[in-house]
């Protein structure tokens, strides 16, 4: 009896070579573009809390009377202007007797030329709330 030197090697799963090297070209730039829309997200997602936070906290000075409404602004300003996370800052704060609102108008950048974000957000402190 006489037996060949070359043997195959055992598939277990059959001849996959091709067609896993499709699929893997296929789905790498799914997977790329997936991560960057994640990415991205987060991104101005942290942006909107960032600014909400100095919002609120701003407004909260003016309705404890720490600061008046025009220098609680630029403080607002100043805070945002000096974060990565935003660009093109404008705040505007109004005390009214109800409470002091706080509306930040902002560009959000993107990753990518072009895909910036405007951002505003506004928040609301009632004066009733703060105690001397």
């Amino acid at each position: 009896m006489i037996r060949s030197v070359h043997r195959q090697p055992a598939r277990c799963f059959g001849d996959r070579g091709a067609s896993q090297s499709i699929s893997l070209i296929l789905l790498v730039p799914v997977m790329t573009a997936l991560a960057f829309i994640g990415i991205q997200t987060a991104t101005w997602s942290h942006a909107r809390a960032e600014t909400r936070v100095v919002a609120r906290d701003g407004a909260a000075l003016v309705a404890r009377g720490a600061v008046e409404p025009v220098e609680a602004g630029r403080m607002i300003e100043q805070a945002l202007r000096g974060s990565s996370a935003l660009a093109d800052v404008a705040v505007s704060v109004e005390r009214t007797p109800e409470g002091v609102t706080v509306a930040v108008n902002a560009q959000a950048p993107g990753m990518l030329i072009g895909t910036g974000r405007d951002l505003r957000v506004v928040e609301f402190v009632p004066e009733s709330g703060w105690v001397e």
